[in-house]
């Protein structure tokens, strides 16, 4: 650096000496070492503002979308998720309970009249629907007033699971003073709930159509490219098929000479691009060492040429998909595949419990106890069974939940169930996998799957025609199936094969008597309330034999 000076300063003009030219180091040292420092804390700042405002976008979009279902605004949203977290709960939780309560006014009409007859007024003036934040609001002190088993059993019809109702009821003061004291916070800051919502959603969709014009371009070069690729492609096959009539044409002596020859350009390939990513990586013993581990891998999954041309499909390859599969399951190191599946695996209990979960359900949607952990064995495959697993390549928008879907999957489970499908419980996105195959657009691999009467068989169908996998993916696929076939309890397959016990029909007549009654909206909360306490003692009685 100090040539590099004193030539600058030689060409401004200036005489230099040795003394002089430290001082000046010295200053200039002192000056950037904070401009430096400066600028990697700008960088800084600005990637976690960027990571903040992202997140709290999607965050906000999400409660964008959540206030259109709800009849609640976003602030109101947020204050009772608020809520929810100062009485021990999830603000999600806080969140569900007007969902449900949303869904259950949309899909039974008798739900309203029921909080009518409570005395809870649903509607504004002009007819509209009221915040449907302040409607819970003023339910929950009429249920805490009831005897908690009664409002306990009343939730389920009102969309509010049971065991969120009884943590707030519990809290109740505290609850609604959380509320009143979420709405103060965002007040205090300004922040304007309905209006970033909605700019969040329009962010959102605007980030949507970036991702969306990067798939377009790329596929645009992959349609340019591809045509090329075919013909490599094309002339590689063509030549793989000459050696191997070649190879196979020559005696016992000739071919050992081959293997030999190849071995040896092999092994002298590798050592050469080991001496590259050494230098490269900055060499050392611990590089060497890195690199022999990954020659090694690569030559225990690639094919070499030579050595396995013995083991290269045949010309007669061609004759179709199910011969390719033939061939593949009768010698799997071919494809440079392990031939051996995947042992049983060894889970966590969580993963233990969601395996036979999963399984079980299938089951009893009718599938065989073989397809449904063949199913069971594909979805560990893709997610471990995790509703939120995402992978950020698997094309445009990524892919997404446990069978990892993309792109107009996504878009038809978001259609059906009115969610992102990032938001989906495990369960609806089971049911989403049932759909698909029974009445979606996945019936055709349904169908192929009905008709698997083997675990191998039916893997292979799940891998392959509805998780759109490759031939590599099927052995330890296979592995993880026979795992889960090896959980499924005698009891459950023998239900699933009589075609489960059979749905049982309780019919109850209630006949309720109103005498001398002068005010009709009393006489109909004591007709409501009559009615629920008849419906309590059906299912208090029936609990102890019906599961």
């Amino acid at each position: 650096m100090a040539d590099t000076i004193r030539e600058f300063l030689l060409a401004l003009g200036f005489d230099v000496d040795e003394r002089g030219l430290k001082r000046f180091e010295g200053a200039v040292d002192k000056a950037t070492v904070p401009v430096v420092a400066l600028g990697k804390a700008a960088v800084f700042t600005a990637t976690a503002v960027g990571a903040m405002v992202t997140t709290v976008a999607r965050q906000m979009e999400d409660l964008y979308y959540a206030s259109q279902r709800t009849h609640a605004t976003a602030e109101s949203l947020q204050a009772v998720g608020y809520a929810a977290q100062q009485v021990g709960l999830q603000a999600g939780q806080g969140k569900d309970m007007l969902e449900g309560l949303a869904r259950a006014m949309r899909t039974n009409p008798g739900t309203e009249g029921l909080l009518n007859a409570y005395g809870i007024q649903t509607r504004q003036a002009n007819g509209q629907l009221r915040d449907l934040s302040g409607t819970l609001n003023d339910l929950l002190p009429v249920l805490a007033k009831m005897p908690r088993y009664q409002a306990i059993a009343i939730a389920p019809r009102l969309g509010i699971d049971p065991e969120t109702l009884n943590r707030v009821l519990d809290n109740l003061p505290a609850y609604l003073k959380a509320q009143e004291e979420g709405r103060r916070i965002l007040g205090q800051f300004g922040v304007d709930s309905e209006k970033l919502a909605e700019q969040s959603k329009d962010f959102d969709n605007a980030l949507g159509g970036l991702m969306a014009r990067f798939s377009a371009l790329a596929q645009r070069v992959a349609q340019d490219w591809l045509p090329v690729a075919k013909q490599v492609v094309d002339y590689a096959n063509a030549a793989a098929d000459a050696f191997a009539r070649w190879y196979t044409s020559l005696d016992d002596t000739g071919r050992k000479a081959v293997d030999v020859g190849v071995a040896v350009g092999a092994a002298w390939g590798g050592w050469k691009l080991l001496g590259g990513l050494r230098n490269l990586l900055g060499g050392g013993g611990a590089a060497s060492a890195s690199g022999s581990g990954l020659l090694g891998g690569l030559l225990r999954r690639l094919p070499v040429i030579g050595t396995a041309a013995a083991v290269m499909a045949p010309s007669e390859a061609n004759a179709g998909e199910d011969d390719e599969v033939r061939k593949f399951k009768a010698n799997p190191r071919a494809y440079g595949v392990d031939a051996d599946p995947a042992p049983p695996i060894s889970s966590p209990s969580d993963m233990q419990a969601t395996g036979q979960k999963v399984t079980q359900y299938f089951i009893q949607q009718g599938w065989t106890k073989e397809q449904a952990a063949a199913i069971a064995g594909a979805l560990q495959g893709e997610s471990n069974f995790d509703p939120k697993a995402y992978n950020p390549e698997g094309g445009g928008q990524g892919a997404h939940g446990i069978a990892q879907w993309r792109g107009p999957r996504i878009e038809e489970f978001e259609r059906m169930y009115g969610k992102k499908l990032r938001d989906a419980s495990l369960d609806e996105q089971l049911a989403y996998v049932q759909h698909e195959m029974t009445s979606g657009n996945e019936r055709a691999a349904g169908a192929l799957l009905r008709g698997a009467t083997t675990l191998q068989r039916a893997a292979d169908v799940v891998t392959r025609h509805y998780e759109r996998g490759g031939l590599d993916d099927i052995p330890r696929r296979l592995g993880y199936s026979q795992h889960w076939l090896s959980q499924v309890r005698p009891e459950t397959a023998t239900q699933a094969a009589q075609g489960g016990a059979g749905p049982v029909t309780v019919n109850q007549t209630v006949k309720t008597t109103v005498n001398g009654a002068t005010d009709p909206a009393a006489t109909g909360r004591a007709i409501g309330q009559a009615q629920e306490r008849a419906t309590g003692d059906l299912v208090r009685n029936l609990s102890a034999i019906v599961r």
